[in-house]
This record gives C-alpha cells, sequence and structure tokens, in this order.
C-alpha cells in the first residue's frame, strides 16, 4: 500500500493539492489432501481418490487520483469561508488463476499440481473484475460570528458499472447549524457548555452491485472436448444509480463541564431504484438479473447520552448509552418482468418477501401451529390438504401442523427480522492507576431463521446433525415440539424456525493499569501500561443458534434474517503491555 500527496501555496489562502494512491494485492494458496483422508460432502464422506491438491493466486489492483484546490480565507472575527472543488477518478482490476488435480502417487514430495493424474477444474479470467469511478465535487464552509454554520456540497459522478446512458449521477447537500449557547441569553448560564441545532437535507447514490451487471455476457467452457459459449449473465441496460434523499434533524448538548452531554437525532429517507437480484424462471438458464425495484422510506431516532456518575479525586465512574430505533415502509415495488403479474405490490425473495406499504425484514414461509399429536388434528389436517396423498403420503402422527388455504400449504410472513430498537452501553470505573471498561451490545424485537433447524429436521443423508434432534417426537416423547424423524423425508422452512433473537452482550471487558509518572521517569519512558481484554464474554439470549447478532445477507437492506451454517461466536482474551517513548 503507497500514497503521496503534494501540496502548492498558489496565494496566501489558496492551496492546491494532488494525491495519488496505488494498492496491490497477491494472494497464492496451496492445498493438498492426502490420499488417506476422507473428505467430508452431502452424504457424509467420500475418497480423496489418492489424493487432492489445488493451487490459486488471485491479484487486486486499486488506484486512487485526487486533486483539489481549497481556498481558506477568514475576513474578521466574525466571517470564515473554506472553499472547495475537486475531482478524483478510482479504478479496481482483479483477476485469478486456480486449478485442482486428482490422482498423486506420494503424499510427501510428489504433491504438486504437475503430479496428478488428472486435473479436476481448471478456472481462470485477467482481468474478472474491472469497474471505475469518475467524480467532481465542490464544497462551501461558512461560520458566522461562531454561531451559525453553514455547509453546501455537489458531486456528480460517473460509474461504468452502469451503461452509458446511466452512467451519471448529481448528488446535492447542505446543512445548517445554530450554535444557540452561543447567544446572548444563554450565555450567563454557567451550567450550559454548548447547545447546538442542526438539520442537514442530501441526496446520495449507491452503485452496491457486481461488475458489468448492465451487460449479457458469454463464459467460455469446454464440452465433449470442443470448445463453447455458454450464456452466464443476463444484463439489464436500464439500471441505474440507487438514490436516497435524506432530511436530518437534531440537537447536541453539554452541560456542567462534561459531566453530562450527548446528542438526539431525528432521520427520514428515501431511496428510490433499490438495485436488487431478481430470480427469473429456470427455463431461461439465468440465476439472477439485476432491477431498481423498490422505493422505500426509512425513519428513525437516535439518541446518545453519557456522563460522569462519580468523579473524585482518586474514583471516577463514567457511562454511556446509545439507543436507536428504525421504522420502515415500502412506498412503491416495480418488481420487474419476472415478478407475478397478479401482485405486483409482492416480491418474493425465498425466504423473505418485500411488500408495499409493510415494513422491510419481512421473513416467509409456511405458517405451522405446531405438531400433530392427536388423530383428531391428523384427521383435520388430511381434510384441509386433500393432496396429502400425492405430496405428503406418510402424513401420520408427529409430523408437522401446518395452516392451509385453498388445500395447500398457507405461505405467509412468520417473522420479522429488524428490532425495534438496538444498542449499546459502556461503564468505565477508574481508581488510581486502574481502570475497567466494559461494553454492553443489544437488540430487541427481531426474529431469525435458524436454517440449521429446518436441515437437523430431515434425516436423507449422514451429515451430522445437531444434539437438539434427539429431541424430536416419538411414542415415547409425545410431548416433544419438534417433529418426528424419518429417512428421506424432505422438510421446508416453517414459522416454527423463527426464533427471538433479542440478546444483551458483554461484547468486551478491559482492564488496564498505568504505571505510576514517577516510576516512567526512573526508567526514561512516556508511559507504559498493562492490560488484559476479553471479547464476547457472554450472551443473554433465548435464541437456540450460536449467536443470534448474525444474517446471511448483512449489506443487504431488504434481505437477510437468516441463521445459515454460521461459525459460534469465537471467545478470545488478549494481554499486552503498551510502552510510550
Amino acid at each position: 500500500m503507497g500514497s503521496v500527496a503534494g501540496e502548492i501555496s498558489i496565494l496566501k489562502d489558496l492551496k492546491f493539492k494532488s494525491t495519488v494512491s496505488i494498492n496491490y494485492s497477491s494472494y497464492n494458496q496451496l492445498s493438498y489432501t492426502p490420499s488417506y483422508v476422507d473428505i467430508g460432502n452431502y452424504m457424509g464422506k467420500t475418497s480423496s481418490e489418492n489424493g487432492t491438491g489445488s493451487q490459486s493466486h488471485s491479484t487486486t489492483l486499486d488506484i486512487f487520483f485526487e486533486n483539489t484546490l481549497t481556498w481558506d480565507k477568514e475576513i474578521n472575527e466574525n466571517h470564515r469561508f473554506n472553499l472547495l472543488v475537486g475531482t478524483s477518478w478510482e479504478e479496481h482490476r482483479s483477476d485469478f488463476f486456480s486449478a485442482a488435480g486428482k490422482g498423486y502417487p506420494d503424499d510427501k514430495q510428489l504433491n504438486n499440481l504437475s503430479s496428478a493424474a488428472h486435473a479436476s477444474k481448471v478456472q481462470g479470467a485477467t482481468p474478472e473484475s474491472q469497474n471505475s469511478l469518475l467524480s467532481f465535487y465542490a464544497r462551501a464552509n461558512y461560520v458566522w460570528k461562531d454561531r451559525y454554520l453553514f455547509t453546501f456540497t455537489g458531486r456528480a459522478d460517473a460509474s461504468s458499472k452502469f451503461a452509458p446512458d446511466n452512467q451519471y449521477g448529481f448528488f446535492p447537500s447542505g446543512a445548517i447549524a445554530w450554535r444557540i449557547s452561543e447567544e446572548n441569553f444563554l450565555k450567563r448560564a454557567e451550567w450550559i457548555d454548548e447547545i447546538k441545532i442542526r438539520a442537514s437535507m442530501g441526496k446520495t447514490g449507491t452503485q452496491s452491485i457486481g461488475d458489468h451487471m448492465w451487460r449479457t455476457l458469454y463464459t467460455p467452457v469446454s464440452y465433449g472436448d470442443k470448445n463453447a459459449l455458454i450464456p452466464s449473465q443476463l444484463g439489464n441496460s436500464s439500471i441505474k444509480w440507487e438514490s436516497t434523499v435524506q432530511k436530518d434533524l437534531g440537537i447536541d448538548f453539554s452541560f456542567a463541564q462534561g459531566r453530562l452531554g450527548g446528542t438526539f437525532g431525528y432521520y427520514h429517507k428515501v431511496t428510490d431504484g433499490a438495485l436488487l437480484n431478481m430470480t427469473p424462471a429456470p427455463s431461461s438458464s439465468y440465476s439472477t438479473v439485476v432491477f431498481n425495484i423498490a422505493k422505500i422510506r426509512n425513519q428513525g431516532v437516535e439518541f446518545d447520552i453519557h456522563g460522569d456518575f462519580i468523579r473524585k479525586k482518586h474514583f471516577r465512574w463514567t457511562g454511556a448509552l446509545n439507543i436507536s430505533r428504525n421504522i420502515s415502509k415500502v412506498l412503491d415495488i416495480n418488481g420487474g418482468p419476472f415478478s407475478d403479474p397478479n401482485n405486483r405490490d409482492a416480491l418474493n425473495l425465498g425466504t423473505s418477501v418485500v411488500k408495499e406499504g409493510e415494513p422491510l425484514g419481512l421473513l416467509y414461509g409456511r405458517v405451522a401451529t405446531g405438531i400433530i399429536k392427536t388423530e383428531e388434528q391428523l384427521a383435520a389436517a388430511k381434510e384441509a390438504f386433500p393432496y396429502y396423498t400425492s405430496f405428503d403420503p406418510y402424513l401420520d402422527l408427529g409430523d408437522i401442523a401446518f395452516e392451509y388455504e385453498d388445500g395447500y400449504w398457507k405461505e405467509d410472513v412468520i417473522g420479522r427480522s429488524t428490532p425495534d430498537f438496538f444498542g449499546g452501553y459502556t461503564n468505565t470505573f477508574t481508581w488510581k492507576q486502574f481502570t475497567l471498561t466494559a461494553l454492553f451490545t443489544f437488540s430487541y424485537g427481531n426474529d431469525l431463521i435458524y436454517q440449521k433447524d429446518v436441515s437437523d429436521s430431515g434425516m436423507s443423508s449422514l451429515a451430522n446433525r445437531g444434539t437438539r434432534v434427539l429431541n424430536h417426537y416419538s411414542e415415547t416423547n409425545t410431548s416433544s415440539n419438534r417433529p418426528r424423524s424419518m429417512w428421506a423425508a424432505t422438510y421446508m422452512l416453517t414459522s416454527l424456525n423463527v426464533y427471538d433473537a433479542s440478546y444483551l452482550k458483554l461484547k468486551t471487558l478491559t482492564l488496564n493499569y498505568n504505571l505510576p509518572a514517577s516510576i516512567c521517569q526512573k526508567v526514561k519512558i512516556k508511559s507504559a501500561s498493562i492490560y488484559g481484554t476479553a471479547t464476547n464474554v457472554f450472551t443473554l439470549t433465548s435464541y437456540p443458534g450460536p449467536d443470534p447478532e448474525v444474517s446471511d445477507d448483512p449489506g443487504s437492506v431488504i434481505g437477510g434474517g437468516r441463521d445459515a451454517s454460521t461459525y459460534p461466536t469465537a471467545k478470545s482474551y488478549t494481554f499486552g503491555i503498551r510502552i510510550g517513548f
């Protein structure tokens, strides 16, 4: 990683700055599975076929070039200006190559790729990924009497991720702030450190999609020892920048020389043209197509307060609490050509659904009411589901009791993945040279799909299962709320697999000891401290999975809400010494 910058003072208040940054990374991997080691797969295990080896190599290159011109002027004590204009260009490139082979004559020496009896897989692309962004921007700051602050910005961006007609986007913004504590009618209040009221409004853009998604692409392959081209991506030249208009209103305050302070903020933002991958019909041979799908509104509040509960000569106790709440609503949906023509106001994304007029984060699946435990319940299920002889011929006691609609399983909203509120709390105790800091995080009111709960219910493979399957329904365990186990039975996602994912975590706990200044002076060092930190100390939750703070798509504003093959949260303990010279 490298960066170099140069600045020239053209005039006293006018400066020109140029910056160039280059980040380059190279990744190499060699992997070998010996002939005496079995490989796990869907059916349990399989042979490595006299050894399996692979070699891969990839490189990435990021280039950033920026030029800015800044005018910083203070006319008098009442007027300060800062004006900036600039342009930047950035490019990302990456390529990769990988090859794998099977059948090696020796596990210890002749286990390089060239010793393989046959190649099992070869892949490569140069360049695999390439995109660039060209930007022009301007910013103006003005401060009057150190009480009134004004900021206005505007930027235009051109992204190669969109078709030529849709590459450009313009995103202006403006903000004002009033330091009301500087007014004469409040200056006499010595207990007020600062009160500032602020408001802003702006438009931002998002290009968070893959490269060349607007193009229809073909991939070279081999078939029957012949070269071939197959369609690999269906392009959409109509996709454009996803834009968000956001309005903010807030107040910042500090009282009694910092003994109490905080922030309260309200935001309202509308995202138009949300970029989303849609799944076409399987007969199309394409997995996904990108569209500008929905118009979404998010509004909420953010509250942060911190203070010194105790401030003594040798002891200090401080705390900080932040709480956030967000309420979303889908204002409009354009499902594209692959949506249901009879229901254009709902997008089914598999385990989640987007509905017009409803909030985001709706989990979708079959609605279940429990387990069939009586002959009366079994007879009622067969009557409500007349097609059970074809779709579920072994329907019996111990199976899942569903809600039915028009003779089929009813599918509907079975949970909400967005929390009612979330936040964190930090406690810090200082006694003489010791400091103890504890960080708690929490979330309340959100649901999570435990995907392993679904796969554990089926017994169609030899893959390992969680211990919760031991509590399945049986003749000797009729009180169980888990379905019976039956070989080759297929279980689908139901509301029984959705759990409350509210939690309280002690995220970090740190104890620090600072050596007294007198000792540091004797050994001729500036400072020294000894510390120990514990991470992920404990979690209080009713969620049965390894960690309630997970998602299969954490970067998505629409999907997510599913715990799919998540590793347990790792507890870590760190001890160290810091010395300053």
